[in-house]
């Protein structure tokens, strides 16, 4: 659907960048050949040329900050547009949720929060799953500088959040063993003899059992069985 204001109706639709969901839009390509987000991201703004949206988003707020909450794939998509503005227009943007910025182009290095697992300290109330880290990172980005008077440059608000972060700790990590789709289907089979909700399983999959699996993968496995 591209940048959309909050209030704007839509249809519903279910498609997603997630990579081994039914719905990603990556695999329905149809042609024999790699397919990226970059461009389904060009595809959608092809259907309303002019302006590209952040640049007419940052235009229509000259004195706002634009704060992204975004996982990678989402981020990869935009990316490049987002490294084409102005300067002075990046300037005044700030990416948080992800913890890979050597990965992005150059221009937005400087553009993405210093977040990393501390967030997740077990004695803070803005712990929570990898899957709303990003939106867990805006909500505490955002706190720290509601109370500013002026826009601070993106140096300063990393440095802010370094030192927000500098006596947070990050959780013990264990790793979790990754498995195939058949031995994913059968746990969930064995799962739901007993009982459990879709949501409990995939906690109990995860916590109990240390099982790797990412949300859009196991919703899809648990539907088909």
């Amino acid at each position: 659907m591209g940048l959309l204001h909050p209030e704007t109706t839509i249809p519903p639709y279910s498609l997603t960048l997630s990579a081994g969901s039914q719905d990603c839009i990556l695999g329905r390509a149809q042609r024999n050949e790699a397919f990226t987000s970059q461009e389904w991201w060009r595809a959608i703004r092809s259907q309303a040329p002019g302006a590209r949206p952040f640049e007419r988003l940052l235009g229509a707020y000259p004195k706002g900050l634009l704060l992204l909450a975004l996982t990678r794939p989402y981020l990869d998509m935009i990316a490049n547009e987002l490294a084409a503005l102005s300067d002075s227009a990046r300037d005044r943007v700030r990416i948080v949720g992800t913890t890979q910025a050597q990965m992005l182009p150059q221009e937005l290095r400087l553009c993405v929060m210093p977040y990393d697992l501390r967030l997740n300290d077990a004695d803070k109330d803005v712990r929570g799953t990898t899957f709303d880290f990003p939106a867990r990172a805006l909500a505490h980005f955002a706190d720290l500088v509601k109370l500013d008077k002026r826009i601070e440059d993106p140096r300063s608000h990393a440095r802010r959040v370094r030192l927000s972060l500098a006596h947070w700790s990050a959780p013990d990590f264990k790793p979790r063993k990754r498995i195939d789709d058949n031995t994913l289907r059968r746990n969930i089979r064995e799962l739901k003899s007993q009982n459990f909700s879709r949501t409990t399983a995939l906690r109990h999959l995860r916590r109990k059992l240390g099982i790797a699996c990412e949300q859009g993968r196991f919703m899809a496995a648990w539907g088909n069985k």
